[in-house]
């Protein structure tokens, strides 16, 4: 077994290392809802852009926690060595980007 070396936990900027009660920048999955709730489609490549460094997790654990169904679709993109690779888009239609942007919209009201 390794011997780990502990570190103190981070205190800079909040001296008593809790959240502000009034948080409200929006978490990795509440960033991605509202990226597929403004219409948006969305790929690995693509996510990588918005800090989203696993897409399909994100997209699982959005339909699991609000009962919305992503559409997806193959398509081709180039890769970061210029050759064609084939990836996962994903993107919300009919009754299921209503209900992201109905989510969204009651989330944004103080």
């Amino acid at each position: 077994m390794r011997n780990l070396k502990k570190l103190p936990p981070a205190t800079e900027g909040n001296p008593d290392n809790t959240m502000p009660p009034h948080h409200t920048e929006p978490g990795k999955e509440e960033s991605m809802l509202i990226h597929f709730a403004q219409g948006k489609r969305l790929h690995r490549f693509s996510a990588e852009r918005l800090a989203d460094h696993c897409l399909p997790s994100t997209v699982s654990s959005l339909q699991r926690k609000h009962s919305i169904r992503f559409s997806r679709e193959w398509v081709e993109v180039q890769n970061r060595f210029k050759k064609p690779t084939r990836v996962k888009l994903y993107f919300l239609q009919g009754e299921h980007l209503h209900k992201a942007q109905a989510i969204v919209s009651r989330r944004a009201k103080p």
